[in-house]
């Protein structure tokens, strides 16, 4: 059971605990004044870790107006979206741009039309898979090419064959030769056009001669000419054009027959010997053929019911029977001319895949690295899967990228797509030993556009992936590949720029142009301006609360005549209100439309600022962001003196604050202690003189019951 105490006295019925506090009251008032002093200091600790924030808010909004291309934003706007989106950076040009959509970019996309029924069961081939990137035959020469140089006057030709019919031929999108013959052989008419040495041929199928052959210009290009065809009119089936000279010496179409066979070359060609399933035949002379596209024009002008082209893989000759009949196709020839260009042999089904004629690239810097990296050969044995096969291409690391798909019948096809978007990404792919019969669902492509700026010339632009970066200089714009990475695209590349000027994404193609706008933008601008000028009218609230003096009252703020405030004031007033000298033609802020008032406190004029960036936009980007001198370096000046890491006055003041805290603390500490001794020095002496008393008393009510003894008399 606990013990009762009380600071009450028993036999006084004194307060001795009242007394005691009183009296430790008396001696605590040093204390006291020393713990008021201490809050104090707390106080002024909280303001100045206030003020340095602010102060700190002033010096980042000003950092905000360091970048030069702050004030160097720009507006974008497509009138379709849709088909050509739109970002401008601060580099872009203001102006008008006419962007007509050409062809948009793919990824080359190779699928098996061999149905396997299951992915994970032995397939039972032996062989391999040869997957490149080079050594493809379908190279045109680009027009910028041609006329050593010049290139061709786009515009519109008229072609009227034999039998009298005439079409026009728009040639202004053409990009390279053999974008001028596909739009000759598409026209509709009976005229096949091909190249024979450095020549365009026309050849009429007509059989008709109630007309010339004539080759007429449209409008003021000079389109025919620059491609050899001006002035024919013959009546002639056969009509070759002018010789037309190549930059890089090159043949217009096709590959040089002297590329083949690892760049070794084949033999001279003589005479190929065709029979068709329905017993017809032909001999085709390729004596005079000197490269891949005259040998097969020779052949597509044989007369027979066929056509020629290249295989698949764009790596040898195809040749197939058109002629409904059920013999074999077959190609043969007296010597080897058959077997050099990879047609020697004979087909049931009317389709001859000619064998990869090797076509050699590779320079004599070229590294046994570049020729892996450029050709994976994946081979194939009996116990392997179409996902075992999917993993072995996989497994490279190499430009392609291989998976199973599943199709609609149950069964399972092996599908392969480059790992590059563009031209760059092409791949071709030669089997040995079985035939998955790969078909190319998508061959890789540039995205390409014509785009004309303020007016001015168009320029023909290409991207891998359909991002283009527009500068005033711009010939061809790669964002996805490595300049030099594709020999045989037309337009020149260059390595990736970044994201500051106009950057156009091409999503699909448009019959019409694309009006893209690109104009400044002060937005970003303005707001920067506004955030520093809101921010040091911030500090500046907080400073006037901090060193108010109330006369009628003698009040006064916690920081009222302190040389951290005063000098706040004066640093930051200074730099607003005087000229600033070396960053521009411009000298104050009040030119800017940012004035400093009587109260104290910074008023932006945001007209006077946008008028300001109309007039002279340069010399306002000089007048903040300028380095060392410019307003946004010396604004953060001011504020590294007031509130910097070093020697920040601020940071100095805060230091002092803590440490005379640090030392009233420990003051009070030891006063506390010593109080603390004195209360039980005193309460032990109350409890001492209270115990003193009680004796005194219990001795006086003992004595009082002392009385008197009285004797009795004895008597005899």
């Amino acid at each position: 059971m606990g013990r009762i105490q009380s600071s009450i006295g028993l036999f006084t019925g004194t307060d001795f605990g009242r007394t005691v506090d009183q009296l430790i009251a008396i001696s605590a008032r040093p204390r006291d004044r020393l713990l008021e002093r201490t809050q104090q200091l707390q106080q002024q600790q909280q303001a100045i870790s206030e003020l340095t924030a602010l102060v700190i808010g002033v010096q980042l909004a000003g950092k905000q107006l360091a970048g030069s291309s702050l004030f160097l934003s720009k507006n974008a706007a497509s009138s379709d979206n849709d088909t050509v989106s739109v970002q401008a950076g601060s580099e872009a040009t203001a102006g008008k741009h006419l962007v007509r959509t050409i062809q948009t970019a793919a990824t080359h996309l190779v699928r098996s039309q061999q149905r396997i029924d299951s992915f994970d069961r032995p397939i039972g081939w032996e062989g391999e898979l040869r997957i490149h990137s080079d050594g493809f035959l379908d190279v045109a020469s680009p027009l910028e090419s041609l006329n050593d140089g010049r290139g061709v006057d786009l515009g519109k030709i008229r072609i009227t064959d034999r039998a009298g019919n005439s079409a026009v031929i728009d040639l202004t999108e053409a990009r390279d030769v053999d974008d001028v013959l596909d739009r000759i052989n598409e026209a509709g008419i009976g005229v096949r056009a091909g190249t024979v040495g450095s020549s365009i041929q026309l050849v009429d199928k007509t059989g008709a001669d109630a007309s010339h052959l004539k080759v007429e210009q449209i409008g003021d290009a000079e389109t025919a000419a620059d491609l050899g065809l001006w002035g024919i009119n013959t009546a002639d089936t056969t009509v070759a054009g002018h010789p037309i000279n190549v930059a890089n010496g090159g043949p217009l179409r096709g590959v040089d027959l002297g590329e083949l066979n690892d760049g070794q070359g084949v033999a001279p060609l003589t005479s190929l010997f065709i029979t068709l399933a329905d017993g017809s035949s032909a001999v085709i002379d390729l004596s005079t053929a000197q490269s891949t596209s005259e040998v097969l024009d020779a052949i597509e002008g044989s007369g027979l019911r066929l056509t020629a082209g290249l295989n698949d893989a764009r790596t040898g000759f195809r040749i197939r029977d058109m002629s409904g009949g059920t013999g074999a196709l077959s190609l043969t020839s007296s010597d080897g001319t058959a077997e050099a260009i990879g047609l020697d042999g004979s087909a049931l089904n009317g389709i001859l895949n000619g064998r990869h004629l090797k076509r050699q690239l590779e320079s004599s810097e070229t590294t046994p690295e570049d020729v892996v990296q450029r050709e994976l050969i994946v081979p194939v044995e009996a116990a392997d899967t179409l996902e075992t096969i999917a993993a072995k291409i996989n497994q490279s690391s190499s430009h392609v990228v291989a998976s199973v798909q599943s199709q609609p019948d149950g069964g399972f096809v092996l599908q392969i797509r480059g790992r590059r978007s563009g031209e760059a990404g092409r791949f071709g792919i030669d089997v040995e030993g079985f035939d998955l019969q790969l078909r190319t669902q998508a061959r890789g492509r540039d995205a390409l556009i014509s785009i004309a700026s303020d007016g001015g010339i168009e320029r023909r632009l290409a991207s891998a992936d359909g991002v283009f970066q527009i500068s005033d200089s711009s010939e061809s714009v790669d964002l996805n590949s490595t300049p030099g990475s594709n020999p045989a695209a037309s337009e020149s590349t260059t390595a990736p720029p970044n994201n500051s000027g106009l950057v156009l994404t091409v999503k699909e193609l448009s019959p019409s142009p694309v009006s893209i706008t690109v104009s400044d933008d002060d937005t970003a601008a303005v707001t920067a301006v506004r955030a520093m000028v809101d921010q040091y009218n911030r500090l500046v609230d907080k400073l006037d609360s901090l060193t108010f003096f109330n006369a009628s009252t003698q009040e006064v703020g916690l920081l009222f005549g302190s040389n951290e405030a005063l000098r706040i004031r004066s640093g930051f007033s200074q730099l607003f209100s005087g000229r600033i000298q070396g960053a521009g033609s411009v000298r104050s802020a009040s030119q800017m439309g940012i004035r400093l008032r009587d109260t104290g406190k910074l008023e932006f004029d945001e007209s006077k600022f946008t008028e300001a960036l109309t007039e002279n936009r340069t010399a306002v980007e000089q007048f903040f962001a300028t380095d060392s001198l410019g307003l946004a370096d010396r604004l953060n000046d001011v504020a590294e003196r007031i509130a910097g890491v070093g020697q920040g006055l601020l940071l100095s003041r805060t230091q002092t604050l803590a440490s005379q805290v640090e030392t009233n603390n420990s003051r009070i500490e030891t006063l506390n202690r010593r109080l603390g001794q004195e209360r039980e020095r005193l309460l032990r002496r109350f409890q001492e003189t209270e115990a003193a008393i009680a004796r005194i008393q219990s001795s006086q009510a003992a004595i009082a019951q002392i009385g008197l003894i009285s004797i009795p008399n004895q008597t005899s």
